[in-house]
């Protein structure tokens, strides 16, 4: 906690607890593996499932995009996956290092690459808007959510809650978000949120 006040100054410190997880059995979209295939070995260990995609495939819910998070290069990473699977590549972000692969095909899968915080994915989930987007799943090794802000809870509870109190203010167009999801899940939104 002292090293992270030393370190970011500005920003409010806080320890969170993150009990160990228990292997989950999940059904993830048949792209998901593609991708996967399309990874060196080596790479595989290294690149989560998060957010949404993650969210509708613990609500039992279709998968209409994906958004990958890795330690590494995103940009080549996906242009790989591109590259295998004979799909559009595109750079959104060169700078924070995102990319986007586009499967051509009738619902033309759009999925997202992006470099992991330096902190590592439990400081990424964290820096996400609400705690239902602030789920992983690793796609190498055992299959378990990692949920550092306790968004499985509000899943079942059916809420929509911040991450952190400077989630809204980060980028205010969160806000919009939150409304979009509560009406496209028919979740309420947390009072403090």
């Amino acid at each position: 906690r002292k090293a992270a006040v030393e370190a970011r100054p500005n920003e409010r410190a806080q320890a969170v607890f993150i009990p160990p997880t228990e292997p989950v059995s999940v059904k993830l979209p048949n792209i998901c593996s593609r991708v996967l295939s399309a990874l060196p070995a080596h790479m595989r260990e290294q690149i989560w499932l998060v957010g949404g995609a993650v969210r509708a495939t613990l609500m039992g819910r279709e998968v209409e995009d994906l958004d990958f998070v890795l330690a590494g290069d995103a940009l080549a990473t996906a242009r790989i996956v591109a590259d295998k699977l004979s799909a559009d590549y595109f750079p959104l972000d060169t700078e924070r290092g995102v990319a986007r692969v586009i499967i051509g095909s009738e619902n033309g899968m759009v999925i997202d690459f992006a470099r992991m915080h330096d902190d590592g994915i439990t400081a990424d989930l964290l820096a996400r808007d609400f705690t239902i987007n602030a789920l992983a799943l690793p796609m190498g090794g055992i299959m378990h959510v990692l949920d550092p802000a306790g968004g499985q809870k509000h899943l079942r509870d059916k809420v929509i809650c911040m991450v952190k109190e400077t989630a809204l203010s980060a980028d205010p167009i969160r806000v919009m978000r939150a409304v979009r999801l509560a009406v496209e899940l028919s979740f309420r939104i947390d009072s403090a949120t």
